[in-house]
């Protein structure tokens, strides 16, 4: 294999890999490096240069350049403090930092009261929420399933489904939660593929999370009737 070719094929598979990523850092530099690896392809192969193509792949560079240092700048400016940190070491630990401001940015922190309705049971779910501190109890058809504390979601399935509340969550001690209207949340996600992807993980981490509770919760009352 000539150096010619070992350039051609060192890009393309650099362009690939790049389409591969769903961080947008990491799409970025792959992309870069990919098109200058094919800038040098261009201008060894053959026996005349392939100028018009090496222009095109440097323009391709430029604009993944500069949109690579916007990226770094947006990621040097974020630092997190108080309640996002808790927020994103207990929940969205899969986001990276600029998906992550994007959340917050679109939702809102709010407190909530002792008492307060989170979700009704077959009732619609306008709100995701996420609780920063404080707890909630579940209840499905009158009986307590589970209990939301600090770092739970609430109102992930309907958000997933489209359905109606399958439980009732309400506060049992004064909270604090993130909260973001399905509606934005649809719309965030549906714009950025790469924020999309980490929220689906992060719901999925925390329905794992809630199953393991009721499940314990059901083994804990059969071993109490038995008794």
């Amino acid at each position: 294999m000539s150096w010619a070719d070992l350039f051609g094929n060192l890009s393309d598979a650099l362009i690939a890999l790049s389409y591969l990523m769903t961080s947008m850092l990491w799409l970025r530099i792959l992309a870069t490096l990919g098109l200058a690896t094919e800038a040098v392809y261009f201008y060894v192969v053959g026996s005349t240069t392939l100028w018009v193509a090496i222009v095109w792949s440097m323009v391709f560079m430029a604009i993944n350049v500069a949109q690579l240092t916007r990226l770094v700048r947006e990621l040097r400016s974020m630092k997190l403090i108080g309640s996002e940190r808790c927020l994103k070491d207990k929940t969205f630990l899969p986001f990276s930092l600029l998906s992550f401001r994007r959340l917050m940015k679109a939702g809102r922190i709010q407190t909530l009261a002792a008492g307060t309705l989170l979700t009704v049971q077959e009732a619609p779910v306008t709100h995701v929420r996420v609780l920063v501190d404080g707890m909630a109890s579940v209840v499905v058809d009158g009986i307590e399933v589970a209990t939301i504390r600090a770092g739970g979601i609430v109102g992930e399935m309907s958000l997933l489904t489209g359905e109606a509340a399958s439980a009732t969550v309400t506060v049992t001690h004064e909270a604090r939660s993130f909260e973001i209207t399905c509606d934005e949340l649809n719309d965030l996600l549906f714009e950025h593929e790469d924020l999309s992807a980490e929220f689906h993980q992060s719901v999925g981490s925390a329905l794992c999370a809630k199953l393991v509770e009721m499940r314990n919760r059901g083994n804990a009352a059969l071993s109490a009737r038995a008794a």
